[in-house]
């Protein structure tokens, strides 16, 4: 996979996000990470219109955007589907190590609903 610097104002975070519950303290030690070693892993994003919405590595996102960094590293994804968006997420989360066990079960959970929702109809 090709990484290519993308401008974060073009970045939207994800319409689904599996992380809905993100630790101040975790966050300021990931800026703090990637502020003295860089970015070790992009994120994966997807087209919307003229725009990018995250996939994965949303905490990555907020934390460079939390840097007032101009760009982030990203792998675009070629094909996106609601339940590849979704699936990719929750595998991602998993590989997490530091992610708690109940958190990871409650998340899978609601994996096949989201996958097939949008925005527009989650709204409702």
């Amino acid at each position: 996979m090709t990484s290519t610097p993308i401008d974060l104002y073009l970045i939207d975070p994800p319409a689904f996000p599996h992380r809905v519950d993100i630790d101040p303290d975790e966050l300021l030690a990931l800026r703090l990470s990637i502020q003295t070693i860089g970015q070790l892993q992009p994120i994966l994003v997807k087209r919307v219109g003229q725009r990018f919405e995250v996939i994965f590595g949303h905490r990555r996102y907020l934390a460079q955007r939390a840097n007032f960094a101009t760009t982030i590293d990203c792998v675009i994804e070629d094909n996106p589907t609601p339940d590849r968006d979704a699936t990719t997420q929750l595998v991602e989360n998993f590989e997490r190590v530091d992610r708690p066990q109940w958190k990871k079960h409650a998340r899978s959970r609601t994996h096949y609903t989201r996958s097939t929702e949008t925005p527009e109809n989650s709204r409702r």
